[in-house]
């Protein structure tokens, strides 16, 4: 983790982040959504101006900028947070914030919630975060950090339960408002290069890792979901049916199920 912004004194703001902004952490983060440039564009790059989103500390311009190799809407933080600007004053406490979010804050940039594969990108990704946040709270908001003025149709939108103990907020919601985060964690993303369960490249050796079933177990306590099984002598078999053009198992009809 880098610090990018280093608090001033006790209380100012601050930013630290992974390389490349694929995480980070925020203390006293200040948005400006009062003119927000919303259109059909869920990951607007060009969504704010210099002094719409920053905070009060001493921010290293040159090595921040420097982090934007991987640029890219689910790969990095780079673009919602280039134009993260040293303010004058600490912004909860200068009258400059409409509302004050107190409640700890995870945004995330959500995948497609309409496929399960790729939604669970965002499920995944989230608990990683809550590992390297050190925090498994469900008393946190998260935050979908949207820039178009879309819906977002979420089929699996129960998994939220094992995370939140509140509804999803769209980004939206704060519309012309100016808003102040205490704290708020943006996080790990579900389509990052050589990140985990999407773009997870195949490397020699490793296998065994006991991340996707501590997940799996981890969803399934939170949800008090309960399984008939496994039953002695029986094998258990899923099938997952697709029905896009190319992913289709041509024999599938031949499948016979066994009692």
């Amino acid at each position: 983790m880098k610090t990018h912004c280093r608090p001033k004194a006790m209380g100012d703001s601050s930013l630290e982040c992974s390389r490349y902004l694929q995480y980070c952490r925020a203390k006293n983060l200040y948005i400006d959504l009062r003119s927000p440039k919303r259109n059909h564009d869920r990951f607007n790059e060009d969504f704010f101006q210099k002094g719409q989103i920053g905070g009060h500390c001493n921010m290293d311009v040159k090595a921040f900028l420097a982090e934007g190799q991987r640029k890219s809407p689910l790969q990095s933080w780079f673009a919602e947070l280039q134009m993260y600007t040293e303010l004058n004053a600490v912004p909860t406490e200068d009258g400059s914030c409409d509302v004050v979010v107190d409640k700890p804050t995870y945004f995330m940039k959500f995948d497609a919630g309409v496929n399960m594969y790729h939604h669970f990108c965002d499920f995944v990704n989230l608990y990683i975060t809550q590992h390297v946040n050190n925090s498994f709270s469900t008393d946190v908001n998260i935050v979908m950090w949207d820039t178009s003025s879309y819906g977002y149709g979420d089929l699996f939108s129960e998994t939220w339960k094992a995370f939140t103990d509140y509804e999803i907020i769209h980004l939206k919601s704060y519309d012309s408002k100016r808003v102040c985060f205490k704290e708020a964690v943006f996080a790990l993303l579900p389509r990052m290069r050589y990140g985990l369960f999407y773009n997870t490249p195949l490397i020699s050796g490793c296998h065994g890792t006991g991340l996707f079933r501590a997940f799996s177990q981890h969803v399934l306590h939170r949800l008090n979901v309960t399984q008939d099984g496994p039953k002695d002598g029986k094998i258990r078999v899923t099938i997952l049916a697709r029905s896009t053009a190319y992913r289709k198992i041509l024999n599938q009809n031949e499948v016979r199920l066994f009692s």
